[in-house]
């Protein structure tokens, strides 16, 4: 019997059943990605967009939904994912950030308020910002954070839009009365797909 060799495989393509995939089709979620769209396309007209909540258990098709939406109009406003599981202070934020409108790090040591300046100055197009796994910052970073993006607007005339990505349903009882007075987000569910779902999806890939 001839074996597989080490570089072979049965699969024409193995990435489409890996958990980061995003598929060219996204099955069953027509609701989200509308709303999604909706509540950013007033940023391609360079307009100020709606900041969204998208909530919903894990494997639910939250940031499969986001980064679908970014592929569509990134070119026309700057966009920017960030994991908060990995990027947790408000510093690796706003470097991120810098990293997306710029295309290149910022000088390392770099102070916070000059970094944070330094994005503002340098933002010619609307932003977007996605922060997944927002339930994985603390109680102050979280604040702290979600504060400095949507007062951006005062320190530089810019455009810019929170999208957060969450399977805390009591998310928003964790701001503080400043930030939750302005952090108005429009939410968006996702529910768990049922079996003939799964199905359906797990057919297409295959």
């Amino acid at each position: 019997m001839d074996y597989l060799r080490w570089d072979e495989t049965l699969f024409k393509d193995p990435e489409v059943f890996d958990a980061n995939y995003l598929p060219d089709i996204l099955l069953y979620r027509e609701m989200q990605l509308n709303q999604l769209v909706s509540n950013l396309r007033p940023a391609i007209a360079g307009f100020q967009p709606i900041n969204c909540l998208c909530l919903g258990f894990p494997a639910t098709g939250k940031t499969s939904a986001v980064k679908f939406v970014f592929k569509q109009i990134e070119g026309f406003v700057v966009v920017c994912y960030i994991n908060c599981q990995a990027v947790n202070t408000k510093h690796q934020v706003w470097t991120r950030i810098f990293e997306s409108i710029a295309n290149f790090k910022p000088h390392s040591g770099i102070s916070f308020s000059k970094l944070y300046l330094a994005c503002l100055e340098k933002l010619t197009k609307p932003l977007i910002v996605c922060l997944d796994d927002l339930n994985y910052l603390d109680n102050k970073t979280l604040n702290d954070t979600v504060y400095s993006i949507l007062k951006a607007y005062e320190t530089v005339d810019v455009k810019i839009g929170l999208i957060g990505i969450t399977t805390d349903f009591q998310i928003l009882s964790r701001l503080d009365s400043l930030t939750g007075s302005m952090f108005h987000a429009n939410e968006i569910h996702f529910p768990l797909y049922n079996k003939k779902e799964i199905n359906d999806i797990l057919k297409k890939r295959s």
